[in-house]
């Protein structure tokens, strides 16, 4: 990542494969003038598949949204339909958030940085003005065969979202979908690589001390629980074991 230090005010992200709506600057950079307290500004996200264009939608946080609470922020950024969300690139910043701060080298390098950034964070915005359009297409990260390392840098990446979603106070039942969305992956994939660094990342993950009870009330879908408590019940090298035999016998991997 280049020297910005001395570069404007703020920075912004595109993707290469990406675009944006021709008035996202001009009218975002004009409310961040007004409002020189604001450090993020998020604006509207639009998720391409060829013809069709499906607007990112966030129902707590409509546009004209202020947030002053790093309790806010962390239930903002997750609030995703698939649990936590670190998109970097739909949001302007104030550049001085970055100071100290730079990209990993790691798949999903967007969201641990994100979850660093947001401490630093007093006020954010959320913008109805303009539109990033992010292209999904074959062959990106988020649609590209698994590998280990991808697995472990979800993980690495991840985790320590949840860890600060619990640390500032965020809604309960977020934390537990958070944690079972990511526990459910781990477990899909941690008899299939490397078993070190997915006992580690499991045992970090459990350290958020979600309980039994309080996964049996989680009200998302029944399957998103089971192989949980299955794993709790048995233990972590049980249920590999398990999950391996299951596949050899059937030819068939069992996911969540």
């Amino acid at each position: 990542m280049p020297d910005w230090t001395s570069w404007g005010e703020y920075v912004s992200f595109i993707d290469s494969d990406d675009y944006i709506s021709s008035d996202l600057y001009e009218k975002n950079i004009e409310i961040l003038q007004k409002d020189k307290t604001i450090d993020i500004l998020q604006f509207p996200m639009v998720f391409v598949e060829g013809e069709r264009q499906t607007p990112a939608e966030f129902p707590e946080f409509v546009p004209g949204t202020h947030m002053c609470d790093k309790k806010d922020f962390f239930q903002f950024w997750g609030s995703g339909g698939t649990g936590v969300r670190g998109f970097v690139w739909q949001n302007i910043y104030r550049k001085e958030l970055w100071d100290g701060l730079r990209f990993e080298r790691m798949y999903f390098e967007d969201c641990e940085i994100q979850s660093r950034l947001l401490e630093k964070v007093h006020h954010v915005y959320v913008s109805g003005h303009g539109a990033y359009y992010y292209v999904q297409r074959e062959g990106s990260i988020l649609h590209s065969r698994g590998s280990a390392q991808k697995s472990q840098d979800d993980f690495r990446s991840t985790i320590p979202f949840i860890e600060r979603m619990a640390a500032h106070g965020v809604e309960r039942a977020l934390v537990v979908k958070c944690y079972l969305l990511t526990a459910n992956r781990l477990l899909d994939k941690s008899y299939l690589f490397t078993a070190a660094p997915f006992k580690a990342s499991y045992a970090r993950l459990n350290r958020i001390g979600v309980s039994v009870g309080e996964i049996l009330a989680y009200k998302g879908l029944p399957k998103h629980k089971i192989k949980v408590l299955f794993c709790r019940l048995i233990g972590l090298d049980n249920f590999n074991r398990l999950q391996a035999a299951i596949t050899k016998i059937t030819g068939r991997h069992v996911t969540a």
